[in-house]
């Protein structure tokens, strides 16, 4: 937000917290493979019958960052510091 920000810093903090947002992601990803690894074919079925999500109207459009990145409710996002 400064008037003047350095760039080199700025793309060092985007590229860190996407490295964070990747292994955010990966281990979500793990999580849900390992719970499909235990559940029955019924489970599954009724896990797919569930799994169409419609997001509320002035999510769909919205403008702006983050862009839908999968649901906008469950974004993490960096503790305010962190990355200092």
């Amino acid at each position: 937000m400064d008037e003047n920000p350095d760039l080199v810093k700025v793309r060092l903090l985007v590229n860190a917290i996407a490295k964070y947002t990747s292994e955010i992601r990966m281990n979500q990803i793990a999580h849900r493979l390992a719970i499909e690894r235990v559940l029955s074919s019924e489970q599954k079925k009724r896990g797919k019958e569930k799994e169409i999500v419609t997001l509320p109207e002035e999510h769909r459009e919205a403008p702006g960052f983050p862009l839908n990145l999968f649901v906008p409710e469950r974004i993490i996002l960096p503790v305010p510091g962190i990355l200092r």
